[in-house]
């Protein structure tokens, strides 16, 4: 049986009720990988959190609007979005609970800042404004051209299942990680120092990138070794 992954998705509010969204390119790259994708609801008690976990075998953590800073400490500056509040509850205990039962989890984008935050790390609310980078990580309009390098640490399960050292990826987001957390290690840095991909060693498959694959494994299928890789990781 195909394993069933679990998409988390963005909030959207219109003018009489709120909207639960996913990328359907996040859905296509896991189908061709092998997996049938179910979008997930935000459950905000941890009982139903433990049920909906009960359904699947692996956690997609997508991209989105920023994470609250208070969850790391810092008040929120003018550049950061207003928090979804019921977003990070949720996918906060998600993590933990699926950290907690040894599920793959495959994050993206904000997915992995969701990932640092919740181990302790904290974040760039915004590299340029805050002096982390002169480059333009924020290139939202073009999210299927290759802009920068990354360069993949050798020996790390990320640059093993991209056979490469160095890759080039695209760059749709204006946060990043500041101080990884102590559960993680590195597994790719972009020219400017920027962390881009990092996996937790302790556990068999929770790895988290900070561009957007999805976007990319149409043009560029080596883009596709990541959700291969966690997807097989789901089937064990």
């Amino acid at each position: 049986m195909k394993p069933i992954v679990c998409i988390t998705p963005s909030l959207f509010q219109g003018p009489d009720k709120g909207h639960q969204l996913i990328n359907m390119k996040y859905a296509k790259m896991v189908r061709r990988a092998g997996a049938l994708p179910v979008m997930c609801d935000y459950p905000s008690d941890p009982a139903e959190v433990s049920e909906l976990l009960d359904g699947c075998q692996g956690l997609l953590l997508t991209g989105g609007y920023d994470i609250d800073p208070a969850r790391y400490g810092e008040e929120r500056l003018e550049c950061t979005n207003e928090p979804h509040k019921d977003r990070d509850d949720s996918e906060f205990e998600l993590v933990r609970q699926a950290v907690e039962r040894d599920m793959p989890i495959f994050a993206i984008c904000r997915g992995i800042q969701v990932l640092n935050v919740a181990f302790g790390g904290m974040l760039w609310q915004d590299v340029k404004v805050q002096g982390a980078t002169d480059f333009n990580h924020a290139q939202f309009e073009t999210p299927e051209k290759l802009v920068h390098s990354v360069k993949l640490v050798e020996g790390t399960p990320i640059q093993a299942a991209m056979g490469k050292t160095e890759i080039e990826v695209n760059s749709c987001h204006h946060q990043a990680i500041k101080e990884l957390a102590p559960a993680f290690e590195v597994a790719g840095t972009s020219p400017d120092g920027i962390i881009e991909a990092a996996w937790m060693p302790e556990k068999r498959f929770v790895w988290g990138v900070q561009w957007h694959p999805e976007s990319l494994f149409c043009t560029y299928p080596e883009e596709m070794a990541l959700s291969d890789a966690f997807v097989a990781a789901c089937q064990k």
